[in-house]
């Protein structure tokens, strides 16, 4: 398209200032969820929005921010034809609800954005309100009631949309992509990958030299190994295999002992391997005990072959939980590598809501973390404790709430951060 052109397409499909209301992505999720849209989604499937010759209205109607619109795939759609719409003599777009009323363009702009808005508090609200069953049915006293506190919590300051900080900025990953682990559903691979790269940076804050030993691969490793036969007569010199042969050289020189990733089986559960050059052994540790894949195994040992490796065998000392559930091997292949590694607990069917929430913490914590560390820079003058006076008095008085007030909600903020959580606030 000529740039000419498409400057005129921004214009045409700016939305004017009064309608500029869809809420900013960084408004909290807790925000979001109390913001009255004053619009719905048009679920009527059989509503066909569509474009017109016809010349739009010189002033939308009076109840227009009231109506109802499309759900946003559709909106999105329609803005992305707008252009071709426009070449064929297009000049509206007609609500099947109001067929008499051509809008101008830029109400598709409008629908995309208030639509997506929509609908990510909607899919917040079942998050929100999965957390809050959880309340009726974790015993009284449990560690879970405090996670969940946090979670809530977590949920006051975390942006609704926003690029995800820390962790997930490795993987592009936005706070939407977090809801997932608020909800009993299997989790995707870019949420698992960036479970894996809050695993290495565990690691890499250890002071556990034995951890050197180690690398904890993301999913793209075994992607690898499933290359074709073609690329595998290749391996020597196939940049896509650069990776792999800088590990085989590693293990072949001792610098790596073990080598933990996930796994996907058959686009529809997730496992881990381990490869161990101490005991030569490749270990498969499965949820749901299924069968070690056999094609993935043998990659593996091609893979070991390159590298002067030979007679590795099968084990089973990859220990694992046993999920219970449709949709936890995710959370559970995560924790089979945390077990491996930093010895945490394994995964338990009555644990595995409570790790859920834990992950989703995990990854809250390290974006507000790099958040607040960016707001202390750039935003305040600080005073001699390196804190800006109004960080100081927040945190001295929620300090003193949990000394005097031990049945205070502000008891169970242990993690530093979470006393800082509620500076943010003091912040925006």
């Amino acid at each position: 398209m000529p740039e000419l052109h498409s400057a005129k397409m921004r214009d045409i499909l700016s939305v004017p200032a009064q309608f500029s209301i869809a809420p900013s992505g960084s408004l909290s999720v807790a925000a979001l969820l109390h913001l009255d849209l004053h619009t719905v989604l048009e679920i009527d499937a059989h509503f066909i929005f569509e474009f017109s010759k016809t010349s739009p209205m010189h002033q939308v109607p009076v109840d227009f921010a009231s109506r109802s619109i499309p759900p946003f795939q559709t909106a999105a759609l329609l803005h992305d034809r707008a252009s071709s719409a426009l070449q064929d003599g297009n000049k509206s777009v007609i609500h099947p609800l109001f067929p008499s009323d051509p809008l101008p363009l830029w109400v598709l702009s409008y629908w995309v954005s208030m639509s997506y808005a929509l609908e990510n508090q909607r899919d917040w609200h079942t998050s929100h309100n999965w957390v809050l069953d959880r309340l009726d049915v974790v015993p009284a006293g449990g560690a879970e009631l405090g996670i969940i506190d946090r979670v809530l919590d977590v949920l006051g300051s975390l942006p609704w949309d926003a690029p995800l900080k820390g962790f997930g900025a490795e993987t592009n990953l936005r706070t939407t992509g977090l809801r997932p682990l608020l909800a009993s559903c299997p989790i995707d691979g870019r949420v698992l990958d960036t479970l894996i790269a809050s695993v290495v940076h565990r690691m890499q804050a250890s002071d556990d030299g034995d951890l050197r030993l180690v690398s904890i691969e993301p999913l793209t490793f075994a992607d690898i190994l499933r290359l074709g036969e073609e690329r595998w007569k290749n391996y020597k010199t196939d940049k896509a295999f650069s990776h792999l042969r800088a590990l085989g050289s590693a293990l072949h020189e001792g610098t790596l002992q073990r080598v933990l990733f996930p796994i996907n089986i058959d686009n529809v559960h997730w496992a881990a391997i381990e490869v161990n050059t101490i005991n030569r052994s490749i270990s498969y540790a499965d949820s749901l005990n299924w069968s070690p894949p056999t094609e993935d195994i043998d990659a593996i040992r091609r893979w070991l072959g390159y590298h002067g490796f030979s007679g590795f065998d099968e084990a089973n000392t990859l220990r694992h939980g046993e999920q219970l559930d449709s949709f936890s091997c995710g959370i559970a292949a995560i924790n089979t590598i945390k077990h491996a590694v930093f010895h945490d607990l394994l995964f338990t069917n009555d644990r595995a809501f409570l790790l859920r929430m834990e992950e989703f913490l995990n990854l809250a914590y390290d974006h507000l973390e790099v958040r607040i560390s960016y707001s202390k820079r750039h935003k305040f003058v600080t005073n001699r404790t390196g804190c800006s006076p109004q960080i100081t008095i927040v945190v001295t008085v929620i300090a003193y709430i949990q000394t005097a007030h031990p049945t205070s909600r502000y008891k169970t903020l242990s993690h530093p951060l979470q006393l800082r959580l509620y500076v943010l606030h003091r912040i925006n």
